[in-house]
């Protein structure tokens, strides 16, 4: 669990005996070049992503202390460890990939749709209820309410090209950073779920990459102990198993 004393600037500090002790393989010049470690650099990229996905500052680098605990705790080698700590901080590198399509199909501000979207359960009323929350709040009657009806009409389909956008676009740019497959195939699998039912590609068990169960359990934790405490985070984290 994050202790929340010191804010993000804090569990920053903490966080620097998880940094890795080498780089990924050819990532380090243009950081060298800057004088800059090449952690440094991607924890300042991870604020940027933190707006872009509607977070609070520091939920990144947040998520990636969490992560790093379970990563130590269940003895992953240093090559794995790397692997997961860039993961972590870079889980949501595809997230703006689908902004436009978000607010062109839910007439809505894509922060704050991103930011609800991460609480919502797998339910169809939790569903129903977010998608009415959502759409076309400061649209017209007739336009929020053709939104809705194809929103619902469609709904697992937009789901799936939302979360497939943002999964192939986050690994393709990891890979043009000149990170290796495991970071790709993390953050490509970060909406996977244990038991099947997650996104893009309906991965169960173990058949998705450790390195993505961990961020998004870290991602889970740091969320729902933002909203409500150590009790909330706990619940969710132990619904991600069933």
């Amino acid at each position: 669990m994050v202790a929340q004393e010191g804010g993000p600037r804090a569990d920053s500090k903490r966080m620097d005996r998880f940094r890795p002790t080498t780089p990924e393989a050819g990532t380090l010049a243009p950081a060298a070049v800057a004088g800059m470690k090449l952690s440094e650099l991607i924890g300042a990229l991870s604020h940027a992503l933190d707006i872009t996905e509607g977070q609070p500052k520091g939920h990144c680098i947040r998520a990636c202390w969490i992560g790093m605990h379970v990563g130590r705790t269940l003895g992953l080698d240093v090559p794995a460890l790397r692997e997961l700590y860039y993961t972590l901080l870079l889980k949501d590198l595809g997230c703006s990939s689908n902004a436009a399509r978000i607010c062109e199909l839910y007439l809505t501000d894509d922060l704050a749709f991103k930011r609800d979207f991460k609480t919502v359960g797998e339910g169809l009323p939790d569903v129903l209820r977010f998608v009415f929350a959502h759409t076309g709040l400061h649209a017209g009657l007739a336009a929020r309410l053709r939104s809705v009806v194809h929103i619902l009409r469609h709904g697992p389909r937009i789901t799936d090209e939302l979360i497939q956008t943002r999964c192939t676009r986050g690994a393709a740019i990891a890979r043009r950073l000149r990170f290796g497959d495991g970071v790709a195939a993390g953050i490509a699998s970060l909406d996977e779920h244990w038991n099947g039912r997650g996104r893009p590609e309906r991965l169960a068990g173990t058949a998705i990459p450790l390195a993505a169960r961990i961020a998004l359990l870290a991602q889970v934790i740091d969320v729902f102990h933002t909203l409500g405490g150590r009790d909330a985070a706990l619940r969710e984290a132990r619904g991600l198993i069933r």
